[in-house]
């Protein structure tokens, strides 16, 4: 399967690790006039972010800052445990942008992290912009998005 789309479809990928977040971004975009003109994928873990970053070659990628990590058991007695930290997310923003395959990809955090601090860290590791979660809705990341993809 090919995993970039022609006739000028934009390939947008969201990594967040809320479902219901995903689920709603997926729907916006999957009505028309959107799904003519956008792509949209989503990646609920980091790993899955990781590969379709390198993979599917999106134009853009928003980013969730507080990420949550599955952590593998070390022993029968352990049980699987989930953690969630905005390390993750600052992380994989470094990463993305230390990697010469994803490191000009416009990446947009949507995080409801909103101190001035996250902003600034996230800016100083490459991030393009910077929004609030809980302070938009679709139509408005659509309008930050189309500032990078034209």
């Amino acid at each position: 399967m090919d995993t970039q789309i022609s006739h000028g479809v934009k390939t947008i990928l969201f990594i967040d690790d809320d479902q219901g977040i995903l689920d709603m971004y997926k729907l916006y975009f999957s009505v028309s006039p959107r799904k003519e003109v956008y792509r949209f994928l989503s990646a609920p873990t980091i790993d899955k972010g990781k590969e379709l970053a390198t993979t599917a070659n999106p134009h853009i990628i928003l980013l969730d800052l507080v990420l949550q990590k599955i952590l593998v058991p070390q022993s029968d007695e352990d049980i699987k445990k989930e953690e969630l930290s905005k390390e993750y997310g600052f992380n994989l923003l470094q990463e993305l942008k230390g990697n010469p395959a994803t490191q000009a990809t416009p990446i947009i955090i949507i995080s409801n992290l909103s101190s001035l601090q996250d902003k600034d860290r996230a800016k100083q590791l490459g991030a393009n912009q910077y929004l609030v979660k809980s302070d938009v809705v679709p139509s408005q990341v659509l309008e930050e998005i189309k500032k990078y993809v034209t």
